[in-house]
């Protein structure tokens, strides 16, 4: 299961956060037998919960990270009289796999609850930057999910190493002149290292990990209806229009014309 998430994370196209409290609720589940429409990370805050898939069933208490695949089906028992969760539903492009869900421990619990609730905030604030910040948190999830379970992966050390070059990107992407090898330097690492480290560390290049955070927030302009094309390029970091509409077509599925005339019909319902 870590290797479905270590290749289908290269791919993540959106995400958006929620927490969610069942004091009251006895058992809930997908309404009417609906599969996910989405992949999901749920942090577990308190008590525990089994869920019921048509094929198997697991168990989940406070500390442990949650993961539900697209097209699941499942329902939820509540085990004890609170079960309280954060969980972040996140896009990948299909790849016409199923996946499934499971209960992934992880060693620092506390590391991760804090990222789950900077998600839940940033999520919840939705300033000009959270799609950027939301999805940097979201790498930052993988990455403590897979140093706990993918075998091929070190201890937090390389994800330290790298993370000033991570910091940079967030606070700085929408400079269109950033390079690997400049990132490389404020980690105190050659080009080749850098690139190698921060793979390992995120599941993506450096370069696909700019990417991301740059159409996160041309998603946001787009979004608002007050920005043209050229603009929203510019503000987001991409050295000119046509690389622009090439890269979001390619990750997004349309054109940067066509999502921002989605959202403006959208916004008028």
């Amino acid at each position: 299961m870590y290797e479905s998430i270590k290749s289908n994370f290269r791919r993540i196209v959106a995400a958006h956060c929620v927490l969610e409290n069942f004091i009251a609720l006895e058992r809930t589940g997908n309404v009417g037998g609906v599969p996910r429409y989405s992949d999901c990370f749920v942090y577990i805050l308190s008590g525990r919960a089994r869920y019921e898939f048509s094929d198997y069933s697991f168990v989940v208490s406070a500390g442990e990270i949650l993961y539900l695949p697209k097209g699941g089906v499942y329902e939820i028992e509540k085990l004890t009289d609170e079960y309280r969760f954060i969980f972040v539903d996140f896009d990948f492009e299909s790849d016409g796999k199923n996946y499934r869900g499971e209960a992934l421990r992880v060693a620092d619990s506390a590391s991760a609850e804090k990222l789950f609730r900077k998600m839940d905030a940033t999520f919840l604030e939705r300033a000009e930057w959270w799609q950027p910040s939301l999805l940097s948190a979201l790498y930052e999830v993988y990455a403590c999910v897979m140093r706990c379970g993918g075998r091929d992966y070190r201890t937090g050390a390389v994800v330290e190493r790298v993370r000033p070059a991570c910091e940079a990107m967030l606070s700085g992407y929408a400079d269109p002149d950033f390079s690997v090898a400049a990132l490389g330097e404020k980690c105190g690492l050659k080009e080749s290292q850098f690139r190698r480290l921060f793979s390992e560390a995120y599941g993506v290049s450096p370069v696909r990990y700019l990417t991301r955070l740059r159409l996160g927030r041309a998603k946001a302009l787009l979004e608002s209806g007050d920005c043209s094309i050229s603009a929203v390029a510019a503000q987001s970091g991409f050295s000119d229009e046509y690389y622009f509409n090439r890269a979001f077509t390619k990750n997004v599925g349309i054109t940067p014309g066509k999502y921002a005339e989605f959202k403006s019909k959208y916004r008028k319902v």
